[in-house]
């Protein structure tokens, strides 16, 4: 999988937008020490995805998932 890493400033959902915009497969994922949002180029009004940043192991899992078009635990 295609994987670029930044680091910058903003909300995590302006980051994720802004990634899923440059991405190949179009899925863009942002953070900060909080929270984590994965956001789909082709919806990106809304966050596909948010997790507490504690939480980024299965936010991570299930974000593979979305980039495999597989159903989400």
């Amino acid at each position: 999988m295609p994987l670029t890493l930044e680091v910058a400033e903003g909300t995590p959902e302006a980051l994720a937008r802004t990634a899923a915009k440059e991405a190949v497969l179009g899925i863009g994922v942002g953070g900060d020490d909080e929270r984590l949002v994965l956001i789909l180029a082709a919806a990106p009004a809304q966050p596909y995805l948010t997790a507490p940043a504690g939480e980024a192991r299965s936010f991570a899992q299930n974000a593979a998932r979305v980039a495999a078009r597989r159903p989400l635990r």
